[in-house]
């Protein structure tokens, strides 16, 4: 998958790129917007791949929910505003607001592997947060 890169100007909507994420123990669709970061695609797709827990395919299937990650790093106040969601898909592409979101604002790694170790255990948690809770979050059929 190319990378994307989104502009502050840009709306969320027009802002997101698709991917696909695979290992042989899971698949699942990840939306990416980021900003001020130099993380590609394949990055992104191998730190989720890596840290979503083997069970997050089985109770969320790309079938019929999406993943998205919002990334906007702020170098010079050295932040960084990480949020997961989860939204029920309804159809080829479509998805309704979040039925579950995960935000995080933590200081700014200063290397890309800290940031990448940072959004490893922000989508593991994410994906604990969401198996744990499974039964409150609304599904449509």
């Amino acid at each position: 998958m190319p990378e994307r890169r989104s502009s502050r100007l840009w709306p969320l909507a027009l802002s997101l790129a698709l991917g696909t994420v695979a290992s042989p123990s899971q698949a699942f669709d990840l939306q990416f917007r980021q900003n001020n970061t130099n993380l590609s695609a394949v990055e992104l797709q191998r730190i989720f791949s890596r840290s979503l827990p083997r069970t997050y395919e089985r109770q969320f299937p790309e079938s019929r929910w999406t993943t998205w990650l919002m990334l906007d790093a702020y170098p010079k106040k050295g932040m960084v505003a990480i949020t997961l969601g989860l939204c029920p898909r309804l159809g080829d592409g479509r998805a309704l607001l979040p039925a579950a979101t995960l935000s995080l604002l933590e200081p700014l790694p200063t290397d890309p592997a800290g940031l990448q170790r940072l959004l490893g255990q922000a989508a593991s948690r994410f994906g604990e947060l969401m198996l744990a809770n499974r039964g409150r979050i609304p599904e449509v059929r």
